[in-house]
């Protein structure tokens, strides 16, 4: 059916496409899965294949159409699932705008959020709702490792202890990637959603203003697959930087009153990486030389020269002499999931497109 509400907390008019559940069926899901999206047609029914594809959970998946030029609707196959509902923003509002259409949505006791471009293992629900029951925590997060397009690890990324100094690092650097949190739903709306005034890092202070007041849990296992790509909305540099000032003024008091500061080498590191993954040569070696500048470790100066003078092939023909005099790293292994879950059968994907 076709009707028209107001979001939460947004109050912005939505176009809701709704697959009607019964009162049997509400009561008996888990979990919601929130997926915002715009313009990504191509990433998408991975995406969703990934969240619809949980095992031995009751789950529901929300996709939240931040007002893409071709409405998702008109791309996918949803009444071949009972489980997806699509509401639509008519103008493009935002991702936490997005995450708030879907929070005040949400039938389940439970909200995991899941970017339109990365994918789930089979088990990543299961396990974060067995580690919360078995620990009473509140919310809880797991593994991920970063993929190129294709699928293939470029490094994973663990997650930090659950313990009482998450808060502390949480202000320090976002640690926790947001597709891989699940949270109570009653908690995540009593916290007021997320701030739409942050465009990029709205699921970092969500997870700072969270870990404040509430027990977390992880799980080591990697569990999620995080793509790298040059139209990662973190591309953009303006609006990264302005939402990084935000968040600074925003957590100043906090910060201050526990003596912790924003750690700029993590964040010139991830920076450097995203960029090079994404092509940006020249952006990722200046990212480098400020970070030699900061850390005073040369050999970040190295790279940075190596790559704007000769890029990726200086980089490797760098990183094989360095290999030839030591031990060679091994590249991450990827986890069992990943391979069928970056690159679902075509016959899978049919089943969720038109």
């Amino acid at each position: 059916m076709t009707t028209e509400t107001s979001g939460w907390p947004c109050g912005k008019a939505l176009e809701i496409i709704v697959r009607v559940a019964s009162p049997m069926e509400s009561a008996r899901t888990e979990v919601t899965t929130i997926i915002p999206t715009r313009d990504r047609g191509d990433w998408l029914p991975r995406t969703l294949l990934s969240a619809l594809g949980q095992a031995d959970v009751a789950a529901e998946v929300i996709v939240v159409d931040d007002g893409s030029r071709t409405p998702v609707t008109s791309l996918l196959a949803s009444d071949e699932w009972p489980r997806i509902r699509v509401l639509r923003h008519d103008d493009p509002s935002g991702q936490a705008s997005a995450w708030n259409t879907g929070l005040g949505e949400a039938r389940g006791g439970w909200v995991a959020l899941l970017d339109d471009d990365d994918v789930w293992s089979p088990s990543k629900l299961r396990r974060e709702l067995d580690v919360a029951a078995d620990t009473g925590a509140d919310f809880v997060f797991c593994g991920a490792i970063m993929t190129d397009r294709s699928g293939v690890p470029i490094q994973v990324q663990d997650p930090p202890a659950a313990d009482e100094h998450l808060y502390l690092r949480l202000l320090r650097a976002n640690e926790v990637p947001s597709s891989t949190l699940l949270v109570k739903t009653d908690l995540a709306r009593s916290l007021g959603g997320f701030d739409p005034e942050l465009f990029h890092l709205a699921d970092w202070d969500f997870l700072v203003r969270l870990s404040a007041v509430a027990r977390g849990a992880m799980t080591p296992e990697t569990l999620v697959g995080y793509t790298i790509h040059q139209s990662n909305h973190h591309q953009d540099e303006r609006m990264l930087a302005e939402d990084l000032a935000r968040f600074e003024h925003k957590h100043a008091e906090e910060s201050r009153t526990s003596g912790v500061s924003l750690d700029r080498a993590y964040w010139l590191g991830w920076r450097a990486s995203a960029r090079r993954e994404a092509g940006r040569r020249l952006g990722a070696a200046a990212a480098y030389l400020k970070l030699a500048w900061l850390c005073r470790k040369p050999g970040h100066a190295i790279r940075g020269i190596t790559l704007a003078l000769g890029g990726e092939g200086a980089m490797q023909a760098a990183r094989g002499a360095r290999d030839w005099a030591r031990a060679p790293q091994p590249s991450p292994a990827a986890p069992v999931w990943l391979a069928r879950a970056a690159n679902p059968p075509e016959g899978s994907l049919r089943a969720v497109l038109r």
